[in-house]
């Protein structure tokens, strides 16, 4: 193996299960003069991560140290919902008897989304004699929210600093341990804000309607989407002066 190079490789799962359930007997105050009542919701999510970086250091001339990185990162989460309820439901059986009664199919349903992001990044480091420090970093974001021409967004940063205390002319300057000038720039990206499908035009119902004494049922379009949406970005500058005396 070649000295310095290191690879790392993670995969976490993450499993959440929700339930929920409602039972109100006939005699209960709020359904007094009526039949029984149950409902039932359950919602599962599932995601994963997987990260896999390698690194990359080295030191020559004894006065130069390069450090490099890069990532593959892969993410998915999907979530399953589901409702059902009815009336007239079987004595103490909670909700778990819910076809003993009138199934209501109007206020029921199930869905699924799921959504997906790739992500590639390098990153560099350099420094010359612990006194001049460069870094840059570029990373690419690809997510299943936005639409094909879209959906990959690039967001580079750098940084520069010079600790001026390592320069020969600080060497007497014995109360004063640490001076550094440093300036940075970021670009970070966002996407939390955009649903699974914000930028898909998707079917919602059912709806119920009748023509003449059949009685029938249809889907109608979700609303106005917008194809354009793009990644949120913001860019931050950073310049600052650190410095340490008397330690």
């Amino acid at each position: 193996p070649l000295d310095g190079l290191v690879f790392k490789s993670a995969f976490g799962p993450d499993l959440r299960y929700f339930r929920n359930g409602i039972y109100l007997d006939s005699s209960s105050a709020t359904r007094l003069g009526s039949t029984n009542y149950a409902k039932r919701s359950d919602e599962r999510n599932f995601s994963w991560t997987w990260d896999n970086i390698i690194n990359y250091t080295t030191t020559f001339h004894s006065i130069h140290k390069l450090s490099l990185m890069g990532l593959f990162s892969m993410q998915s989460g999907s979530t399953t919902k589901e409702y059902w309820d009815a009336t007239d439901v079987m004595e103490n059986t909670n909700w778990w008897n819910l076809n003993s009664g009138e199934y209501n199919a109007k206020n029921s349903y199930n869905s699924y989304t799921e959504n997906s992001m790739i992500s590639y990044a390098l990153r560099a480091n350099y420094s010359y004699k612990d006194c001049y420090l460069f870094t840059g970093t570029v990373r690419w974001d690809g997510s299943s929210k936005f639409a094909k021409n879209n959906r990959w967004g690039c967001f580079p940063s750098a940084a520069a600093a010079w600790r001026i205390t390592e320069e020969p002319f600080m060497k007497d300057v014995n109360w004063l341990n640490n001076l550094k000038l440093r300036f940075a720039f970021g670009m970070t990206g966002n996407n939390d804000g955009i649903g699974d499908y914000a930028t898909q035009q998707v079917l919602e119902g059912p709806i119920y309607y009748s023509f003449g004494s059949v009685y029938s049922t249809g889907f109608y379009p979700s609303g106005i989407v917008n194809p354009n949406l793009k990644w949120e970005k913001s860019s931050e500058y950073n310049l600052g002066l650190d410095f340490g005396f008397l330690d």
